[in-house]
C-alpha cells in the first residue's frame, strides 16, 4: 500500500487504521473505498482535524451508519493516534460519497471541505477482494426491455469488429443470442466486474496502482481497471503485449467466454452505454449489407464531429420533449395527490417513467436514479430538469464533461436549458 506522503501523518498510526478500514469495509460490503483526508477550512471552523471520506454502492445509504460525528467508530478512534495522550475524538468526521462521486468536484462546491492534496487510501476493495468473487448483482432494473439484432450487431461492428479484423483473421463474428430476453442493471454491474477482474493479476493491478496524488488539474490517478482503455484500445493501436501480459490472447478469451456463456449481448450493452459514439468514432467502418447500420454509424460520426456547444444542443433537443413529458407527468400525478411540487418523490417520477417508457427514447431509468437529490427541495422545476440534463449529458458527453468544456452542475445546465428553448427553432 502506498505510504503517507510527506509524513503528512506522521501523528497517526496508519496500519492501525487500515486495519480498522478494512474491518469497517468487510462489516458493510457496499462499501468501495475508504480514504483520509485533512480537513479544508470550512471543516476546521468547527474543531475537524480529519475527514473519512467512503465511496459506496448507489441506493446503499440505508445500509451505512451516516453518523457523521464518527459515533460509529468512536471506541476505536484512540488507537488512531502515535501519542495516545493527544487522542481528540472531536476532530473526526466520517463521510459517505455514492460510487460515482468525485471528491474534488464536491469540494469545489462545498467550499474547501477537505484539503485535496492530502487524500490517502485506506481502503480499496479492488486491493483485498477480486470483483468476481463478489456476489453477483440481483438489480432487477431493467435497462433493456427488448433487444434488437439489428442494434447489437451495428455495436459489434463498431467497436468489435476492427479488432477481430486486425488480430484474429475473423475467427469470432457476431452470432444473435435469444438469451437474455431482457438486459438488467444487475447484468450490466456483474459484467463490469468480469471485465474489471481481468485487469488484474490476482489483486494486483496490471496497468497500474490505485493512488492519489496531486497534479497540475488537482485530480486524482486511479485503478487503471478500464478493459476498454487498457486492453482493446491498445491492441486497436496494435500493441498486443503489455509487460509480460499477452493482450491479444486475453481478449481472445474473454469473447470466446462471451460466446461460449452466450452473455455477449450484456457486453454489447455495456460498450453502448459507455461509448454511446463508439470507442474509436473516427474511424466507424460501414459494414454489413444494412444501409440503415451505416446510416446509424454516419450520424455517430458526425456528432463526435461537432464542437462542445453544437453537441450539447443537439442533446438538448433530442431530449426536450422527454423532459417536459416526464416533468409534466410528475406533476399531474402530484396533483393527483393534493401535494405541493417540493413534496414531490423519486419513486414518482420513476411510476411516470415506466407508464410512459414508449415515450423515452434518450432519458434512461438510471438517469432518473442519479437525479434523486433534485426531489424534495424548493426549485424541483429547476433541480429535476438540470439533475436528469446533467446526467444525461455526463454519459453522451463523458470526455468534454471530464475537460470541463461544458457546464458542470445541474444550475448551469438548466441555465443551458432555459436559454436553448428560447432559441428559434429551424
Amino acid at each position: 500500500m502506498l505510504k503517507p506522503l510527506n509524513n503528512k501523518y506522521s501523528e497517526l498510526d496508519i496500519p492501525t487504521l487500515q486495519a480498522c478500514a478494512h474491518d469497517w469495509a468487510n462489516e458493510h460490503p457496499c462499501i468501495h473505498d475508504i480514504l483520509l483526508y485533512r480537513a479544508g477550512s470550512e471543516r476546521k471552523s468547527n474543531g475537524i482535524k480529519y475527514v473519512i471520506v467512503s465511496h459506496s454502492s448507489e441506493m446503499s445509504q440505508e445500509k451505512l451508519p451516516l453518523d457523521v460525528d464518527c459515533s460509529n467508530i468512536r471506541d476505536e478512534i484512540p488507537d488512531f493516534y502515535m501519542n495516545k495522550t493527544k487522542v481528540d475524538p472531536s476532530a473526526w468526521m466520517y463521510f459517505f460519497l455514492d460510487f460515482d462521486e468525485n471528491m474534488e468536484e464536491y469540494n469545489e462546491i462545498s467550499d474547501d471541505f477537505v484539503q485535496i492534496n492530502t487524500g490517502f487510501t485506506l481502503y480499496d476493495r479492488n486491493w483485498h477482494k477480486k470483483y468476481d468473487d463478489l456476489p453477483l448483482d440481483e438489480n432487477p432494473a431493467t435497462i433493456v426491455e427488448k433487444r434488437n439484432e439489428n442494434i447489437e450487431r451495428v455495436i459489434w461492428n463498431t467497436n468489435i469488429q476492427p479488432l477481430i479484423d486486425l488480430h484474429y483473421n475473423g475467427v469470432f463474428q457476431y452470432q444473435f443470442f435469444p438469451e437474455p430476453v431482457m438486459i438488467t442493471q444487475g447484468d450490466l454491474d456483474n459484467m463490469l466486474r468480469k471485465t474489471m477482474v481481468l485487469c488484474y493479476r490476482g489483486y494486483d493491478p496490471i496497468f497500474g496502482h490505485y493512488q492519489i496524488r496531486q497534479t497540475t488539474g488537482g485530480h486524482k490517478e486511479e485503478a487503471k481497471d478500464d478493459f476498454v482503455k487498457e486492453v482493446m484500445k491498445r491492441l486497436k493501436a496494435s500493441q498486443t503485449k503489455f509487460n509480460s501480459i499477452d493482450l491479444k490472447g486475453l481478449f481472445y478469451t474473454f469473447l470466446d467466454d462471451l460466446f461460449q456463456e452466450e452473455t455477449l449481448p450484456i457486453f454489447l450493452e455495456l460498450l453502448n452505454l459507455d461509448y454511446p459514439e463508439g470507442i474509436w468514432p473516427q474511424e466507424m467502418p460501414e459494414q454489413g449489407p444494412d444501409s440503415q447500420n451505416s446510416t446509424k454509424l454516419n450520424i455517430k460520426e458526425q456528432f463526435n464531429k461537432k464542437s462542445p456547444e453544437e453537441k450539447l444542443n443537439k442533446i438538448l433537443s433530442e431530449v426536450e420533449l422527454e423532459i417536459e413529458t416526464l416533468y409534466q407527468g410528475i406533476k399531474g400525478e402530484i396533483k393527483t395527490r393534493n401535494k405541493p411540487m417540493f413534496e414531490v418523490k423519486l419513486e414518482i417520477a420513476l411510476s411516470v417513467y415506466e407508464s410512459k417508457r414508449e415515450c423515452f427514447k434518450v432519458i434512461l431509468q438510471d438517469d432518473i436514479k442519479k437525479s434523486r437529490d433534485g426531489f424534495g427541495t424548493e426549485k424541483p422545476y429547476r433541480d429535476i430538469k438540470g439533475r436528469l440534463l446533467l446526467n444525461i449529458i455526463k454519459r453522451k458527453m463523458p470526455d468534454e464533461f471530464i475537460s470541463k468544456k461544458i457546464p458542470r452542475n445541474h444550475q448551469e445546465i438548466y441555465k443551458c436549458y432555459l436559454n436553448f428553448k428560447k432559441q428559434p427553432k429551424k
